[in-house]
């Protein structure tokens, strides 16, 4: 049965048509419920990735329940823009980065992944992976972060400068920072997709 009350900060999908000239396929974005207007539609916060967020005016029919939804949209723009390689012309045991299961595997690990799925299912692309030194980041967005998700008992909220023994978070951060350069850790490179097609043929 389908949900149609959601409470405020609610994580929920919105059904969303892509636009053209992208295939005009119904797809789901993360959203965050904003409050419940007059009408039974709700108002959405939808997640934009680097483009921000944007709010939706939502029917209760264009709504389901969800934990996380990565954003269609947006990464249908990345795509759009990312070079594209054949499978054949990587390596089988590089690692690749599948967002349609939010993990990372190797090509040869492909079909163990996506054993028993209609080929028709499947992901057409993955997305090549870079390997860069794994840092904290700067005091500064740390704190952004933690006021930007937390709700205070002060009503006004907090700023950077309301913080104390910042600038010797920002030493230790720094000196845990060229403690740890030879750590490195993998993430997806949105400026590459490999493209998939005739691999399990």
């Amino acid at each position: 049965m389908l949900k149609t009350t959601f409470d405020i900060n609610d994580p929920v999908k919105v059904a969303y048509k892509l636009p053209p000239p992208l295939d005009p396929i119904v797809i789901s974005l993360q959203a965050t419920v904003v409050s419940r207007l007059i009408g039974g539609h709700f108002l959405v916060s939808v997640y934009g990735g680097a483009a921000g967020s944007r709010e939706l005016t939502v029917a209760p029919d264009k709504l389901t329940s969800c934990v996380h939804v990565r954003d269609y949209e947006f990464e249908a723009k990345l795509y759009s823009g990312a070079k594209k390689v054949n499978w054949k012309d990587i390596g089988l045991d590089e690692l690749l980065f599948d967002s349609d299961r939010d993990e990372y595997y190797r090509l040869d690990e492909f079909e163990d992944n996506w054993d028993g799925v209609d080929k028709e299912d499947r992901p057409f692309y993955l997305w090549r992976c870079k390997s860069h030194v794994l840092r904290l980041t700067a005091a500064e967005d740390q704190i952004e972060t933690m006021v930007d998700n937390c709700r205070f008992e002060d009503d006004e909220g907090y700023s950077l400068k309301d913080f104390k023994e910042v600038e010797e978070l920002k030493l230790s951060i720094l000196n845990f920072n060229a403690a740890n350069v030879e750590k490195r850790v993998w993430s997806p490179d949105y400026t590459c997709a490999v493209l998939l097609e005739d691999l399990a043929d």
